[in-house]
């Protein structure tokens, strides 16, 4: 590899693509990155892992099923955390561009035979994609929104299409009342428990920092910070209890190189970190974290807003569809970060190198993130 893939000769092309605008403007920089991550991948030796893995084409999709041909066997306890159909000693390989991903080190969750999901801001966009995929596969829905019409429309789709049960829950998590609906739902010992949560609702203000509105910006954080926080303490304690569950919080590439003046990508680097420690704070107990890190999707927020979408066939671009599959690929492997597309897991995988070796040297040294540190008691006076 020439000397330009140096960690030194890096830094003028991480700089490059400063912004999500510059990607699209300028692709010799993700060249030279997806090169340079190819490359910085061989090194990953030091971790005990090898990213060398061989393409496996995609899980096929369920068919979809009435209610009068739902069968108890398509619920079988060997699904997935995510339903998708791993099963403990399966060969599923995970494709290149996927090889950047996070790693539970070995750890595996597991679903009930009835497993229910909740998936909030599940009425459009990636939610929706959520619904349809865990419905497909079998999972009871608990969808929240905002919009109580969206709701009961999808609902009525998912019912009659896959034949599972199907809960509305219009709540605006931004109003802490209403969170709190959200969270007596998952911790509520009389209803079927939440095996696998999607925090997949987000709100962002286009207008720089400086001109924004305080309250906009506050709502930003209500929703992106403080209702993932939320519902995920709500959610893990009893998965922990049963040894069971996932949660998958979804993040945004502009966690990782935000655009000027976002609250809104700061909100997302705050999702992946959180959804980090939280991961590793799991192990062992059955039970998953997984952020999940798309770039640019096709959703009808862009229609709504008068947004510019991508040509079909851009690497820039993805549909809903496609980010759930890969996401739910990566977690039913384990992986406690998902970067659908090769771009931005090439990109990622390079952002996330020093952090990755940091890490190696720690399990070296025996201070690992998985291992518990001792208590420490304080005198008081």
């Amino acid at each position: 590899m020439p000397e330009p893939y140096t960690a030194v000769g890096l830094i003028p092309t991480v700089r490059g693509i400063r912004t999500r605008g510059d990607i699209g403007r300028n692709l010799e920089h993700i060249a030279q990155l997806f090169a340079a991550a190819s490359w910085l991948s061989s090194l990953d030796h030091v971790t005990g892992r090898s990213t060398r893995r061989t393409s496996t084409p995609s899980a096929p999709r369920t068919p979809t099923r009435s209610s009068a041909s739902r069968s108890s066997s398509a619920r079988s306890s060997s699904w997935s955390p995510a339903g998708c159909g791993w099963t403990p000693g399966s060969n599923a390989e995970p494709g290149p561009w996927r090889a950047f991903s996070g790693s539970l080190q070995g750890h595996r969750a597991s679903v009930p035979a009835v497993p229910t999901a909740l998936i909030t801001g599940a009425s459009t966009g990636l939610g929706a994609a959520f619904a349809r995929r865990l419905g497909a596969e079998g999972h009871d829905l608990v969808l929240v929104a905002r919009n109580r019409d969206r709701l009961e429309a999808a609902a009525a789709g998912h019912r009659a299409a896959f034949g599972v049960r199907v809960e509305v829950l219009a709540a605006d998590l931004a109003d802490p009342a209403a969170r709190a609906r959200v969270e007596r739902r998952l911790t509520d010992p009389d209803l079927s428990p939440v095996d696998v949560l999607v925090n997949n609702a987000a709100v962002e203000t286009c207008t720089e920092f400086a001109q924004a509105r305080l309250g906009e910006l506050q709502t930003e954080i209500a929703v992106n910070v403080t209702a993932v926080l939320s519902l995920t303490h709500a959610a893990v304690p009893g998965m922990i209890g049963r040894g069971r569950g996932a949660v998958i919080n979804v993040a945004s590439f502009a966690g990782y190189l935000p655009p000027r003046g976002s609250a809104y990508a700061a909100s997302k680097a705050w999702v992946l970190a959180f959804t980090d420690t939280v991961a590793a704070s799991l192990t062992g107990t059955g039970v998953a974290a997984l952020a999940l890190c798309p770039g640019r999707v096709r959703t009808d927020k862009h229609v709504r807003t008068g947004r510019p979408v991508g040509r079909e066939g851009s690497p820039l671009w993805q549909d809903p569809d496609e980010v759930v599959d890969a996401c739910l690929a990566d977690l039913r492997r384990g992986r406690s970060l998902s970067t659908p597309g090769w771009v931005y897991a090439s990109v990622v995988g390079v952002l996330e190198l020093p952090r990755r070796s940091l890490r190696a040297l720690a399990r070296l040294a025996g201070r690992g993130r998985t291992s518990r540190p001792p208590a420490v008691s304080v005198a008081r006076r």
